[in-house]
């Protein structure tokens, strides 16, 4: 489920993301943030970045009507420089400098700047005053109900929404915890290609980190296709289990917007523990050149986790 808002902007946006952006209200720029990304000229994934803070709040207010949002301004977030207005503004400056086809930007991990109260009719499971960051209304966490309880981890914090037009998507990459995901695919059709875990997805976010697969392809491309171990078509209203820590790469192929959410989680079946616990490694065939979470929030994480299990052992 998704709020009535962002599904109004989506039916508004006749297939393009920077239509879909400009089709949200000042209120909603200012109160979110995305990571806008594409592919350069030589394929690899690029993000919209503003400029520096604090000049990026003297930058003009995108083309949408928004009204201010700076630091200072009033009812202003201390933290609205890095909110989803900034973003579409630097995206259309590349634009207009003729540096982003605007036909590849792929909107990810959309969520919200501050937290808000949980949906608790939605939830069969989940802590009294809970609060998240997620544009979902309802996860598959809440189906599960009191099952839900028996993982080590399941994310529906800050999970993100992605959001993309006929060929953009995301680069090959190996997500920043070596956790599993479960997926929903709300809208249009994308292909999701993921490669075997430890050293063919090291090698290739070594060589080919944040390739793009947007169509045509080249011998690399190919060869990397060719070394995959699940290349599958998501359609609207599918649900499926992923790995984030093998190298994966997505593509949007419908004419229509393709919106696609992801939680993630850890079950406690001993292959997924024991690749978490690979998280950070700086040898081995799981080691990674790149893309790993930053030292502090990988101990609260793992912190996280070792207080589930504490749970989990009191209640068994």
């Amino acid at each position: 489920a998704l709020p009535g808002w962002l599904i109004k902007a989506l039916d508004s946006g006749p297939g393009s993301v920077l239509d879909f952006l400009r089709e949200l209200g000042p209120q909603e720029l200012a109160a979110h943030k995305a990571a806008l990304e594409f592919p350069d000229e030589s394929g690899v994934q690029r993000e919209a970045l503003p400029r520096p803070y604090p000049y990026c709040l003297w930058d003009s207010p995108a083309s949408n009507g928004a009204t201010n949002t700076s630091l200072g301004a009033e009812g202003a977030l201390p933290e609205a420089w890095r909110d989803l207005r900034r973003r579409l503004t630097a995206a259309e400056r590349l634009i207009s400098q003729g540096e982003l086809d605007s036909s590849k930007l792929y909107a990810c991990e959309m969520r919200r700047l501050r937290e808000r109260e949980a949906n608790p009719a939605a939830a069969a499971y989940g802590k009294a005053g809970e609060r998240t960051k997620s544009l979902s209304l309802r996860y598959v966490r809440d189906w599960l109900g009191k099952l839900s309880r028996w993982t080590l981890y399941w994310n529906c914090y800050d999970d993100g929404i992605f959001v993309g037009g006929r060929g953009s998507g995301k680069g090959l990459h190996v997500d920043q915890v070596l956790w599993s995901n479960v997926g929903k695919q709300w809208r249009g059709h994308k292909i999701m290609v993921t490669w075997p875990a430890g050293a063919e997805s090291s090698r290739l976010v070594a060589t080919m980190g944040d390739a793009h697969f947007r169509p045509p392809l080249g011998p690399e491309q190919l060869q990397a296709l060719n070394c995959a171990s699940k290349i599958a078509l998501l359609r609207p209203g599918d649900m499926f289990l992923c790995s984030g820590g093998v190298a994966h790469a997505t593509i949007s192929i419908s004419k229509e917007l393709t919106v696609t959410g992801y939680e993630s989680l850890v079950t406690l079946h001993p292959r997924h523990v024991a690749h978490l616990l690979e998280t950070g490694a700086t040898c081995g065939p799981c080691a990674l050149s790149c893309g790993v979470m930053e030292s502090d929030e990988l101990r609260e994480h793992r912190c996280a986790v070792l207080h589930q299990l504490q749970i989990l052992l009191r209640e068994a």
